[in-house]
């Protein structure tokens, strides 16, 4: 997509998007051993509207938390109290981060682990959209098993030793790869320990399964291998959550591509049998689809109003 292409699209998205604040106030069940969290910023403030709401409309239940980055004025908070009733919304720099990196979502996987010790915790990225019924997140919720959202080139948990001999060969300067080759050399993996080559943008942390002691643990590790410098890097977080997830319980990738990030790879599979799509970067704007995505979404909540029935 040419740079004017993408410029075009990108404003009728926005156009888009503004839309959904015109779209009544979500109804779910409270509870409180599922909470989902999402960090938001204020570019992002209708992204994440519809975020939650489509998410919430096929899985409906929960606590419903937002880590603010700084950037949420108080008008931008009130927003999202009259649209997501009960919305807790915490600031990102109230998180302890005293031992591990700072910014590129850390506090937010620090924020998880410490919800995750009462709670399981649902990562929900502002860019993602649910478009149909969510079985697969139900069940894991049910049977406290740990996901994350990723491709059909990694469909299970690999051993670090074979992650490292593939990373090893992609002669790649991306973060997440040279931290990958690393794994071979710390002694975190040492007692078998497995990873999820997954995305951060939607995962599931069941309960009582994953704690900071573990992250620091490897945080730690990897950061005197690395260095200082190369682990405080955007995307040194994705690492850490994918190996979070890797040590819970029947840890698995969603099915690709029912859950996906979008173009990545390209699926041809209909609307109708996907469930959650990770509008990644300037993806976002490919072929109109999240745009068209949005206004489905809208006509869905318009159509479905005060209709919500608790169990």
């Amino acid at each position: 997509m040419n740079k004017l292409m993408t410029f075009i699209r990108k404003q009728q998205f926005l156009l888009t998007i503004k839309k959904i604040r015109q779209s009544a106030p979500l109804e779910y069940r409270v509870v409180d051993n599922i909470v989902i969290v999402t960090q938001v910023h204020k570019a992002a403030l209708d992204m994440y509207l519809a975020a939650v709401k489509s998410f919430m409309y096929y899985f409906a239940k929960g606590t419903i938390k937002a880590l603010s980055d700084g950037s949420l004025s108080e008008a931008d908070k009130q927003l999202l109290k009259r649209h997501v009733p009960g919305i807790q919304i915490v600031e990102m720099s109230d998180i302890n981060t005293e031992g591990f990196p700072t910014g590129g979502c850390w506090e937010r996987l620090l924020y998880i682990t410490e919800l995750a010790k009462d709670a399981y915790v649902i990562q929900l990225d502002s860019d993602t959209l649910t478009i149909g019924p969510v079985p697969e997140i139900d069940n894991a919720v049910l049977n406290q098993q740990g996901f994350c959202i990723g491709n059909p080139v990694w469909p299970e948990t690999v051993s670090a030793n074979y992650m490292s001999r593939m990373a090893s060969r992609w002669h790649s300067d991306h973060i997440q790869a040279q931290s990958e080759q690393a794994f071979i050399k710390i002694p975190f993996f040492e007692s078998g320990r497995k990873y999820l080559r997954g995305c951060a943008a939607f995962s599931g942390f069941p309960k009582g399964q994953i704690g900071r002691e573990t992250l620091l643990e490897f945080s730690s590790q990897m950061e005197a291998k690395l260095g200082s410098e190369k682990w405080r890097m955007w995307g040194t977080e994705q690492v850490a959550s994918n190996v979070m997830v890797a040590q819970t319980s029947k840890p698995r990738v969603l099915p690709w591509p029912r859950y996906q990030n979008f173009d990545i790879p390209h699926s041809e599979q209909p609307f109708e049998r996907q469930a959650v799509i990770h509008f990644i970067g300037t993806n976002r704007y490919n072929r109109g689809v999240y745009s068209n995505r949005v206004r489905h979404l809208i006509k869905i909540l318009a159509a479905t109003k005060n209709q919500f029935i608790p169990d």
